[in-house]
């Protein structure tokens, strides 16, 4: 169930990430808004054709619940049909934090190899010095490969300490059921208190350098101004959708029909249906 939850929590995600789905969200609050968990949720329920019988895949009512009650930094789902007042599952749970793991890394990562970030800031960071300590030995001479090995250690050290902790928690809090899970009064996983603050002020490190950064702004704007053109595009011109797009419109309606597909693009497909809707000298 975790490997369920994990591989389908992104599925409803827009191009461009949460640039993408604040720019849909700001375009349809007229039209119940949207959020990327429950179209997620939309996508497995009913998007996705496997059985003859009826829309969507055949998950359990817990896998579902997972999706939609996915939540982190910039996830604040609305979960009203699956039981809001309860906890998810331990396994949905872990997948939250896995999640802040993975993506805290790899940005961290991409952010010192693109020459956003600056270095110099980085190893006074508290994980990072963690990591290091950790890590015991001399670094490789090459800055590179030495990156890697921290990255590498700063994730060793979370999820460590996510299991020592959740296995903690689980046994202050008497938890001996899945009944016990959901009834509990707050979420089982977490950090220690200094892995918090650790994590906490690496996630504050890239908002403030990586993800405000000008060059990151500039292509935010960018990708907002696309997901607000083809949106449009698609709306006043509803014959530029693929055909099995246009099928859907008479028993969805159009907006719904216009969201699905945008929602389901990657970033390169939605800057090449951009330029084939916007180039001239774009072929079609």
């Amino acid at each position: 169930m975790a490997e369920s939850i994990a591989l389908a929590h992104d599925l409803g995600h827009t191009p461009f990430g949460h640039v993408g789905e604040k720019e849909l969200n700001r375009l349809l609050k007229d039209h119940g808004g949207f959020e990327h968990n429950r179209q997620s949720l939309r996508v497995v329920e009913h998007l996705e054709k496997r059985y003859n019988d009826f829309d969507g895949l055949n998950l359990t009512w817990e896998t579902r619940e997972g999706i939609i009650k996915h939540s982190g930094t910039y996830d604040r789902p609305e979960s009203s049909d699956f039981l809001p007042n309860e906890q998810p599952s331990l396994e949905a749970q872990i997948i939250d934090l896995a999640d802040e793991i993975a993506y805290n890394n790899h940005d961290l990562d991409d952010g010192i190899s693109s020459g956003l970030l600056d270095y110099d800031g980085i190893i006074k960071l508290k994980i990072w010095e963690l990591a290091k300590e950790q890590y015991g030995k001399a670094l490789p001479k090459s800055k590179k490969l030495g990156t890697r090995e921290i990255i590498r250690t700063i994730i060793n050290i979370l999820v460590t300490d996510l299991i020592n902790s959740t296995i903690k928690n689980i046994n202050d809090n008497k938890i001996n059921s899945f009944t016990d899970v959901k009834n509990a009064k707050s979420k089982l996983t977490s950090f220690s208190p200094n892995i918090e603050d650790a994590n906490n002020e690496l996630k504050k490190f890239l908002r403030k350098n990586m993800y405000q950064h000008y060059k990151v702004i500039r292509m935010s704007l960018k990708s907002q101004k696309i997901i607000n053109e083809l949106f449009h595009i698609y709306t006043e011109h509803p014959d530029t959708l693929p055909a099995d797009y246009t099928e859907n419109i008479e028993k969805q309606g159009l907006i719904r029909t216009v969201t699905d597909f945008i929602a389901g693009m990657t970033d390169r497909f939605a800057l090449e249906e951009y330029k084939k809707l916007t180039d001239p000298f774009m072929l079609v």
